[in-house]
């Protein structure tokens, strides 16, 4: 998923930043040579690297969407898989 379009950055760009010890936004996009452009990927950035840190992902189920919740914003995820 792109967690930055500015830069065309995605989850998997930020975790492997996390994975070289990026603990903060500025961190993984210094690792990432990549510039900080209008600043909306922040919150899910953060919430990437900090996902990474804890191996752990909290999304929140509403109706047939997964979303996630960050500084008052809420962002649809995508559709639910239906469990097997």
């Amino acid at each position: 998923m792109y967690v930055c379009v500015c830069n065309a950055l995605t989850d998997k760009d930020i975790i492997e930043a996390s994975g070289r010890g990026a603990r903060t936004y500025d961190d993984a996009f210094r690792m990432l040579g990549a510039e900080v452009c209008c600043g909306q990927c922040r919150c899910m950035a953060e919430e990437v690297i900090e996902s990474a840190a804890t191996k752990s992902i909290r999304v929140e189920s509403h109706g047939a969407y997964a979303l996630k919740v960050c500084q008052g914003v809420t962002r649809r995820l995508g559709r639910l898989q239906p469990s097997s």
